[in-house]
């Protein structure tokens, strides 16, 4: 679907390897397509005889065909821990969206006044001073945080105002060229209060 969701991750790590990709906003035909998924759910790739199902195998597997897995064991490593935490962003951003009405209020100042900033205090500790990127070089871990502030963005504006190094990690990774096209489609987001 045409939402910033599941599949703005490995797009973005696609886009960010230089590797040409159709996104099929639509969804296609999706009763003819879902009994060719393996689970019967989206996001779902195919890269010629290859078929990926689950969103975070398809970030991974784009991440190999772009060569941004991170090219030493510590990188790939700090890159997998920080896929991982955009994963916690997206499931808590989810907990919160579909949280029942009487406690939805509750469920979002939960997400964004306390969760959200003891993650950034973390995630800010382990950005290195005078680094571009998490690690030695861009990987998939640096577009999965993006990523995840991205999403959160949506929802509040100022989650980076008090992380200034986390900010200025954002603002480099939207500012990268080969992303430009994505961001360019005006992709809707799926989150919201």
């Amino acid at each position: 679907w045409g939402i910033k969701a599941r599949a703005q991750l490995p797009i973005l790590i696609l886009a960010a390897g230089g590797i040409e990709y159709e996104w099929d906003q639509s969804g296609g035909n999706w009763p003819e397509l879902k009994p060719q998924t393996h689970f019967g759910q989206l996001p779902y790739m195919e890269h010629g005889s290859i078929r990926v199902s689950q969103s975070m195998a398809i970030a991974r597997y784009c991440a190999r065909l772009a060569g941004l897995e991170g090219g030493s064991d510590s990188d790939f490593a700090l890159s997998e821990m920080l896929i991982e935490e955009q994963n916690d962003f997206y499931n808590k951003l989810a907990g919160a969206m579909y949280a029942p009405e009487a406690t939805k209020a509750e469920a979002w100042a939960k997400f964004l006044d306390e969760w959200v900033p003891a993650q950034l205090a973390s995630l800010e500790k382990m950005l290195p001073e005078g680094q571009d990127w998490f690690g030695s070089r861009l990987t998939a871990g640096d577009l999965a945080i993006f990523n995840a502030f991205n999403l959160t963005l949506d929802i509040k504006g100022d989650i980076l105002d008090h992380s200034p190094k986390l900010k200025a990690h954002y603002e480099r990774v939207r500012a990268l060229p080969q992303l430009q096209a994505y961001f360019d489609m005006g992709v809707q987001p799926y989150f919201h209060k």
